[in-house]
């Protein structure tokens, strides 16, 4: 049961701030060099994507060193950035869009019945409008049935008794003739519906096409008509809930809800800004993916993100970690998500660092594109592999890395034999 006081705004509603279209700004793929003529970018707009999303995009300013050209370039990052004056910058990525969205599904924990199947998607405009239209039609449809509702306990004063009453708070204030009571209202007025509501308000503010806008607008009103209080919600806030038969149907929206929230950012421009950014980390997704893909084969015995205590203000955090079952380490992955990659002895350096802190003896960098040679070697006693996890086909990329991971006997104590399964 969750306890609220209620009072006479009853917190901040949905309200009518909707956004328009817009089809005008720039294109530019993911690790790909984008040049603009210094007179088609104006001096005001390149300054501002240099001081908005400098997290997101490496912009280079007209110099003789660029042959007096912007240069605009996104290390991993897809997605849309919208600026003050409307234009927005796409960042189109190298990897195919239909696996970006599998890549997710593993990733968070998607149910097959969930997928695209034969929808058509192209881009991440497709995609992000195909789960938008999921969304406001699961909402519209569930609406139409009844939303979900749970009791919760309510404190406030009133003239008349409704249920008990506080004492304390009516002996602090003995000459207020109402009386502050705490009693039990269903309500559809709950988390679960107000992650709806803030998805909604999100994905009406994004880039899809007209049609799709629309029922997304026609949504967040129903929600709106049905006084949901209009809630800022982190992404991880959509998973990880709990679900009975009674809202089973809401953990589907709510992982759509998690997609459209986890790639919006803040808008860091100021004005009226019709737009919000919506931007994919693909080195994350990577990482989540690999780690997702081994865990459907091995099970519990991978450990994502281990924090392991150096000194009292250092820490190692491997990306991914095999364990075997009395809980030792056998090897340690660090997934690099570039494109035409090459050796870097840092991230040689850094894998061995990793595999001597949890004392294992197995080492492997894992790049979605295969290196211009194969690469194995030992540095003391741990063996550094390269390996690759191609992401055109999931499927067949996926073969491919487990047949290379194990294509010599590692020490994984019976892990092989699920593996090769």
């Amino acid at each position: 049961m969750t306890m609220r006081r209620r009072n006479s705004s009853h917190g901040t509603r949905l309200e009518a701030s909707l956004a328009s279209e817009t089809t005008s700004g720039y294109r530019l793929v993911e690790f790909k060099d984008l040049y603009i003529p210094k007179n088609e970018l104006a001096d005001a707009l390149g300054r501002e994507i240099w001081s908005s999303y400098p997290r997101w995009i490496d912009l280079t300013f007209p110099s003789p060193r660029t042959e007096d050209r912007w240069v605009l370039r996104s290390n991993g990052f897809v997605g849309y950035l919208p600026t003050s004056e409307g234009t927005v910058i796409t960042i189109e990525p190298r990897t195919p869009v239909k696996a970006i969205f599998k890549m997710w599904e593993i990733a968070y924990g998607a149910s097959p019945e969930w997928v695209t199947g034969g929808v058509k998607i192209e881009s991440l405009e497709d995609l992000y409008s195909w789960i938008a239209s999921e969304l406001a039609a699961g909402v519209l449809g569930r609406v139409n049935r009844g939303l979900y509702r749970k009791y919760v306990q309510i404190e406030e004063s009133l003239l008349t008794i409704r249920g008990r009453i506080d004492l304390r708070r009516a002996l602090e204030r003995p000459w207020n003739v109402a009386i502050p009571c705490a009693y039990d209202d269903l309500t559809a007025d709950i988390d679960d519906n107000r992650l709806l509501a803030w998805a909604l308000r999100v994905a009406v503010r994004s880039v899809m096409a007209g049609s799709v806008r629309q029922k997304v607008r026609e949504a967040y009103w129903k929600l709106a008509q049905r006084s949901i209080t209009l809630q800022d919600f982190p992404a991880i806030a959509c998973l990880g809930r709990t679900y009975s038969r009674l809202n089973q149907d809401y953990e589907r929206l709510h992982w759509f809800c998690h997609f459209l929230l986890a790639g919006t950012g803040p808008t860091h421009v100021s004005g009226d800004v019709p737009l919000q950014p919506f931007v994919i980390d693909m080195p994350d997704l990577f990482e989540r993916f690999v780690a997702g893909w081994l865990a459907q084969k091995i099970g519990a015995r991978v450990r994502r993100q281990e924090h392991l205590r150096l000194h009292q203000s250092l820490e190692f955090i491997p990306d991914i970690t095999l364990r075997d079952q009395l809980g030792r380490a056998t090897v340690v992955l660090d997934t690099k998500y570039k494109v035409a990659p090459t050796l870097d002895s840092h991230d040689v350096a850094q894998v061995v660092a990793y595999a001597k802190a949890v004392d294992c003896h197995e080492a492997v960098l894992v790049y979605p594109q295969a290196l211009a040679e194969t690469f194995e070697a030992h540095v003391g006693d741990v063996r550094v592999r390269a390996l690759t996890f191609p992401l055109d086909d999931l499927q067949i990329g996926g073969e491919s890395f487990l047949g290379q991971l194990m294509a010599e006997r590692l020490p994984l104590s019976g892990m092989e034999t699920r593996l090769s399964a």
